[in-house]
């Protein structure tokens, strides 16, 4: 129930305190901070094997978002940082998961660490928080947004020229060489463009 209140209605410990101090039970702010550290230990385990299980994905899609966090006198914004694994369209057997981690900003540091092994493909919205996996090898794939920016700022730098559509089959092309031709554009011809 403490931990349903906290993540689930977004009730800080001390309103769910005053809640059960008026139908009568007596807890503590810390005792109550206790139970949400001692189901935070017991759970451990079973976000190890989502975790797995989500950064053994040959696709990643990565996000953040604001998180408004209760601090004294304050408001701040954290962030909540999603990995979602969903290999359904490409045919995959897996079945899709999210992995969720939280930090108190927008650093570039916190995508470093959650994916430190990571070196596939990352679908993302900003690759400047996925930069550091760029250079280790992995491939980020853009919005069509920005791949419709990068053909404007390729057609004004050169004066106009017209780039041809170019459809892969990835029923008649291997991984590895989707892979490979994904990496050498998100590596060479991406940063021409920026």
């Amino acid at each position: 129930m403490i931990l349903f209140e906290k993540y689930g209605q977004h009730q800080p410990l001390n309103r769910q305190r005053d809640r059960y101090a008026r139908e009568g039970v007596d807890l503590s702010l810390s005792t109550l901070a206790d139970q949400v550290g001692a189901c935070t230990v017991a759970l451990k385990p079973l976000h190890d094997l989502i975790a797995d299980h989500v950064l053994a994905a040959e696709r990643l899609h990565g996000d953040d978002t604001p998180v408004p966090v209760l601090a004294k006198g304050k408001c701040a914004t954290g962030r909540a940082w999603v990995y979602v694994r969903d290999d359904r369209p490409f045919g995959g057997p897996d079945p899709p998961a999210a992995l969720f981690r939280y930090s108190r900003n927008r650093s570039g540091d916190h995508p470093v660490e959650h994916l430190r092994s990571y070196d596939k493909i990352i679908a993302g919205l900003a690759k400047d928080s996925f930069e550091s996996q760029v250079e280790k090898g992995a491939a980020w794939v853009g919005t069509p947004k920005d791949v419709r920016e990068r053909i404007a700022d390729y057609r004004e730098f050169t004066g106009g020229f017209e780039i041809a559509s170019l459809q892969v089959n990835f029923n008649t092309v291997s991984y590895e060489d989707a892979l490979a031709s994904m990496r050498l554009f998100s590596q060479e011809v991406m940063p021409h463009f920026r």
